[in-house]
């Protein structure tokens, strides 16, 4: 691809890269942030991009990726031995348990195949319907509700072990 070609389409594909990264970090200057890492990579491998059939869909899950890098380590990072100060013991139990609840359900998620990871944090995470996902990614809309309907079951399965 040349530089031309990248040029054009990463400015078409740049609202929607906002958009997917605004929804999963819900944060405009991070959001940007992610964007310009994923066109810094994509960019970096350019040469790849020759052979991607749907290379709107392929910019927009290299923006997921690096929103939910940077999400990952926001979240890592906001937790902290002084979060519950101040507050009644019980309140700072349930949030201690809210969030070793959600990082065990991001940890299942994580061990997850390849589509069935991309498809859950999209749908759970971004918040997008099984149609945006099957446009972003180039499956159809009952491949992704059949895939999530599946992750569901499964990730229902394992906890409740």
């Amino acid at each position: 691809m040349t530089r031309k070609e990248f040029e054009i389409k990463s400015q078409q594909c740049r609202p929607m890269m906002l958009r997917v990264a605004y929804a999963i970090l819900a944060d405009r200057e991070e959001a940007a942030d992610a964007v310009q890492d994923a066109l810094l990579k994509l960019w970096r491998g350019r040469e790849s991009l020759a052979t991607v059939s749907n290379p709107s869909a392929y910019f927009n899950i290299a923006v997921r990726n690096a929103a939910m890098d940077i999400y990952g380590h926001r979240c890592r990072s906001e937790v902290s031995f002084n979060d519950g100060a101040g507050l009644p013991d019980s309140k700072v139990h349930a949030d201690a348990e809210t969030r070793t609840d959600a990082s065990m359900v991001m940890k299942a998620i994580d061990a997850l195949p390849d589509n069935s990871r991309m498809v859950m944090r999209l749908s759970a995470i971004a918040g997008l319907s099984s149609k945006e996902i099957a446009d972003m990614t180039g499956m159809t809309d009952m491949n992704v509700r059949a895939i999530l309907s599946r992750t569901r079951k499964k990730l229902k399965e394992l906890f409740e072990k």
